[in-house]
């Protein structure tokens, strides 16, 4: 029996004000993987804090599964202690499921300091290089990756904040901040406005003159590097890209709803997938995201941002990690989330880059609810997954949303007809706004 062993870390402590109810459940999730893969023996080595791996219940761990075994780290272990956990157990493969995480979107990191130690030791691993997860972390260093490898990307222009803010004894004039502020008024306008480690779209701005955009920069109250960024106008889409070198699926992308900007807010956007109008080149795009895969040797599951403008395709960012879309990629591929993961160890996924391999599917944003009631959405026939996340921040209080999967669609209109009937059977939680958002997402308005 071949021993796997998953492992993934979190830089931060568990809060108990913060929480996640999932349905269904991550132990269900993990022994469903185990009834599914008999011949293989599965652990997992994770800290109290991985939302995305185990359920946590005011901050504790509320069950495990049965046929999987959890290794529970230490909050404060680091690279060192996980590799020496993973070693102890003498896998035949060790898998990274870096997982995102706030204000600083960093786990991936780790988890690939933690996978070099592990190939040291003769370990085979999954996971990507960190050189990888180092440069998508950080949004200057993709920028440069990006465009030395000749991939399309916005124009843009880095702002490294103590430079341009230095004072240099006897100097009269600071002609880095000289060229950053030129540069920035040569843009084209609106631009985008954006620390360049943050984790999703916290802090971002939409400026739509030079004025305003070296304001920003200039004010007291910035306190980070930042990307000052050309708006890319056009439809945004996402996707995932899932395997190894060499055996790689690029999902066709999906379609992201955009807000009164024109970017899409995480806490409010619809997602359905996969678009297959041949108007957007997904071809192309399949071809280009493969060789993006293979110049960074990613290796597991990762989700990229796209914006089609112009009759083409540019990259916003890559995250190299676990995301809200890898359950809705997992859905169109009709298996788990773990499963992406699982066909990286076995090879014998099928190539989700072909859409005859997928079915169509949907996600969107509800309000806070109650227990019972997501338990009655989650128990519709098409819905997949619905997770609902409790936060609590010491400065911008509490808040409260739940995101719902629903699947297994054979054709577009048969989704877009479905979600018709979705307030009349669930109005305590999908408004008719809501549902006149998904269908004009789905159907393109």
């Amino acid at each position: 029996m071949k021993k796997v062993v998953f492992y993934g870390t979190n830089s931060r402590m568990a809060n108990p004000d913060n929480g996640t109810i999932v349905y269904p459940k991550r132990r269900e999730q993990w022994d469903e993987l185990a009834k599914k893969y008999p011949d293989y023996e599965f652990y997992l080595v994770t800290q109290v804090a991985g939302r995305y791996l185990i359920d946590l219940e005011a901050g504790e761990l509320e069950g495990v599964p049965e046929k999987v075994k959890f290794i529970i780290m230490k909050p404060e272990d680091g690279a060192k202690e996980f590799a020496d956990a993973i070693i102890s157990l003498s896998p035949d493969v060790a898998v990274a499921l870096p997982a995102p995480t706030t204000p600083l979107d960093w786990n991936p990191i780790r988890d690939s300091l933690i996978g070099d130690i592990l190939k040291e030791n003769g370990i085979k691993t999954i996971c990507h290089p960190a050189e990888s997860s180092l440069a998508f972390f950080d949004k200057w260093r993709t920028v440069i990756y990006m465009k030395y490898n000749g991939f399309k990307v916005a124009r843009s222009q880095y702002v490294h904040n103590d430079l341009f803010k230095v004072n240099v004894e006897d100097a009269v004039t600071n002609p880095y901040r000289d060229y950053v502020i030129e540069n920035v008024k040569a843009l084209n306008y609106p631009v985008i406005i954006k620390g360049t480690t943050g984790a999703g779209s916290i802090g971002l701005t939409v400026v739509d003159s030079p004025g305003e955009a070296i304001k920003i920069i200039t004010s007291d109250s910035n306190d980070e590097d930042v990307l000052v960024e050309e708006f890319m106008k056009g439809e945004q889409f996402g996707t995932e890209i899932h395997g190894t070198p060499g055996h790689y699926s690029v999902l066709p992308p999906f379609c992201l709803s955009s807000n009164e900007k024109g970017i899409t807010d995480p806490l409010r956007s619809v997602k359905y997938g996969p678009v297959v109008d041949e108007k957007y080149h997904i071809k192309e795009l399949q071809t280009e995201l493969t060789r993006l895969a293979e110049v960074f040797g990613l290796q597991g599951s990762a989700q990229v941002d796209l914006v089609f403008c112009n009759d083409e395709w540019k990259i916003i960012e890559v995250n190299p990690r676990w995301s809200g879309m890898t359950t809705l990629a997992a859905s169109a591929e009709c298996h788990s989330d773990l499963e992406v993961y699982m066909d990286c160890v076995t090879g014998e996924g099928k190539d989700y880059s072909d859409v005859r391999n997928l079915k169509y599917t949907f996600n969107f944003k509800i309000p806070e609810t109650t227990r019972k009631e997501l338990e009655t959405i989650y128990a519709d026939p098409h819905a997949k997954s619905v997770i609902q996340y409790i936060m609590n921040h010491p400065i911008d209080g509490r808040f409260c949303y739940s995101e719902v999967v629903m699947g297994d669609f054979d054709t577009k209109e048969q989704m877009a007809e479905y979600v018709l009937g979705l307030n009349k059977k669930y109005p305590f939680a999908i408004s008719e706004d809501l549902v006149k958002q998904i269908h004009k997402t789905i159907m393109g308005g």
